[in-house]
């Protein structure tokens, strides 16, 4: 799985860091740059790379022009509008499971073909191999779902569990405001933290209501469908992967970055637990600088404020950000280590592990999961918040974390063929893992490859 190819000897553009995304770090402006920029940013190096027409979409070295598929699109316009002007081959093949039926309808919208030298300059992985362990596995994926006589979408038990989530979540803030009840924020903020996982599978999908629950929280669904779905699902843990470098300069993931003192351990939990209210500040400094508009769902957010300020006053406030903090600390605590501890590869670690330009394999040893129980969708929500099967999640973003369970054999069988290890770790192991890469010295890489860690556990077991 680690045979240099030609490509590999070479810097990809697609995979840099856009020039912008660490001018918060280097103290050139005052706050991160906002996810609308880094989509713009990107779109801009993209169409310098390729060639691609602003007002067209580049996939797989051709230029379609989709203006009059935007409303139609079955996933909503949103994704269209977003991918307007970039090559978005990688959004294009990972959100369409059934790819034969996605290709026939791209077919009619097809321009032209750009020239071999830029028609895959913008790209961060080859997709021309059709026996690519992520083609693959995804035509093996969506046999099984037709096979099976299933669908990716929703079952009834996550409807079920999402409803309790939000039921539960109204009922407690109903008591932090009226009754200042300090163990109903505390509820509030467990059920808070399950709606994020409700919000954070649904806002990856086609456009439903249900994936505004997110917006009760600090964040804001539209922007995470471009700083996380977008921008990480697609890039995860390269350079140009905007994520990384939200923490930074305080925290500091990536290898080609320095590590930070121990004392992080202890800030990085102050840091969590007030990251979505500085998000949100974030946002509404935007909006007031007219750097981006106001959308309606944000106004979520302040008409909790006022109505717990209405009901109970300034106590009623304080337990609503108590609220929001516990929810803040909880989610980053557990969606953090999945990508960012010793066991996930980073730029920076190609001394030990090359980059891998099929998208499966790069986001397999990118990403870990919690050796936890796959199949209860309330554990998936109240314990997990959706970042238990993570592998499978960003493989499939589109598949509803209630049927990963499904294809999960599917996926183990393709790894054991094409020799791509795959373990799972307990949450504790990769809290440490975190920690360790915060931590690290100059010049260590804090990385333990897949390949490493499966050996070790073999031989122990003999």
């Amino acid at each position: 799985f680690s045979r240099p190819s030609n490509r590999r000897a070479m810097k990809l553009p697609a995979r840099e860091e856009l020039a912008g995304m660490r001018a918060h770090a280097r103290l050139e402006r005052p706050l991160v740059m906002t996810a609308s920029e880094w989509n713009v940013e990107k779109a801009a190096r993209d169409q310098t790379l390729t060639g691609c027409p602003p007002d067209m979409w580049l996939i797989n070295g051709k230029v379609y022009d989709l203006k009059d598929f935007v409303a139609k699109h079955p996933g909503g316009p949103e994704w269209l509008d977003l991918t307007r002007g970039t090559d978005c081959t990688t959004a294009f093949e990972t959100h369409h499971i059934n790819i034969d039926k996605a290709d026939a309808l791209l077919a009619k919208y097809f321009r032209f073909t750009l020239p071999a030298e830029h028609a895959f300059a913008a790209s961060p992985y080859e997709w021309q191999n059709p026996h690519g362990f992520y083609r693959e596995l995804r035509a093996a994926v969506f046999q099984h779902f037709r096979s099976t006589k299933q669908t990716w979408h929703a079952s009834p038990a996550m409807w079920v569990a999402s409803a309790v989530a939000l039921v539960l979540w109204v009922l407690a803030f109903a008591s932090v405001c009226w009754q200042q009840s300090v163990a109903g924020a505390v509820v509030a903020g467990l059920a808070l933290y399950a709606l994020t996982g409700v919000g954070h599978n649904f806002f990856h999908q086609r456009n439903l209501p249900i994936r505004f629950v997110w917006d009760l929280t600090c964040f804001n669904s539209q922007e995470w469908r471009i700083s996380h779905a977008l921008a990480h699902h697609m890039l995860p843990n390269l350079s140009s992967d905007y994520e990384v470098v939200m923490a930074e300069p305080f925290v500091r993931f990536a290898r080609t970055q320095p590590g930070s003192h121990w004392t992080v351990v202890v800030y990085s939990q102050i840091l969590y637990a007030v990251g979505g209210f500085l998000d949100a500040g974030r946002r509404a400094v935007a909006v007031v600088s007219r750097q981006r508009a106001l959308r309606w769902e944000e106004l979520l957010l302040p008409v909790q404020m006022l109505c717990a300020v209405a009901c109970g006053g300034w106590r009623s406030l304080a337990l609503w950000a108590l609220m929001q903090a516990i929810n803040n600390l909880l989610f980053i605590s557990c969606s953090t280590p999945v990508h960012r501890s010793s066991y996930s590869w980073t730029d920076g670690c190609q001394e030990l592990l090359p980059d891998q330009l099929d998208f499966g394999v790069h986001t397999i040893h990118s990403t870990e999961d919690y050796d936890a129980d796959s199949t209860s969708v309330l554990k998936k929500l109240f314990v997990y918040a959706s970042f238990n099967d993570h592998i499978l999640h960003h493989l499939f973003p589109t598949c509803d974390l209630s049927k990963q369970h499904v294809i999960r054999p599917v996926f183990l069988e393709l790894c054991r063929k094409h020799n791509i290890p795959y373990t799972t770790l307990p949450f504790l192991t990769l809290m440490r893992g975190t920690f360790a890469v915060m931590m690290r010295k100059k010049g260590q890489l804090e990385y333990v490859p897949r390949a490493q860690r499966v050996g070790a556990e073999s031989q122990k077991d003999e």
